[in-house]
């Protein structure tokens, strides 16, 4: 049994033999934790979409206790409350806070402005896009 051939052979037998099933019993693991994983992800989904609804249902009621606006105006209140950046719910509350001021018409479509661009930057887009530029869309939307 010394020759080196038969040592080799017995060894690389003896590592085969090893292996394979080292080998099923990790790739079973790996499958295993991937598809307990994936139920996971999936069981979270359905617990938030859950949570969404009854989060904007909540919120929707709220409102309306509070003021009689517009049902649509109040749902998307509450989707942006829940989901708007910081950024984004700062630009919205610093155009509210003119909304209502007739002098101040340049001024709030600065604030709608930069609303937008908060939106777009939450959305993921890095753009250079000017103020001025992202309210002449933004007009151009309500023209006949």
């Amino acid at each position: 049994m010394d020759d080196p051939v038969i040592i080799a052979a017995v060894v690389s037998g003896i590592f085969t033999f090893l292996l394979a099933p080292l080998t099923s019993v990790l790739a079973s693991w790996l499958y295993w934790h991937q598809a307990k994983a994936d139920l996971d992800k999936l069981y979270k989904n359905r617990f938030n979409e859950q949570k969404w609804k009854a989060y904007l249902d909540f919120i929707k009621m709220q409102s309306r206790w509070v003021n009689a606006m517009e049902p649509e105006s109040a749902e998307i209140k509450a989707s942006l409350l829940l989901t708007a950046s910081d950024a984004v719910i700062e630009a919205y509350n610093e155009y509210v806070s003119l909304a209502f001021q007739k002098d101040k018409l340049e001024e709030r479509h600065e604030k709608v402005a930069r609303m937008i661009a908060a939106m777009r930057q939450d959305l993921g887009y890095s753009s250079n896009v000017s103020h001025r530029h992202l309210w002449t869309m933004f007009e151009s939307i309500y023209e006949a």
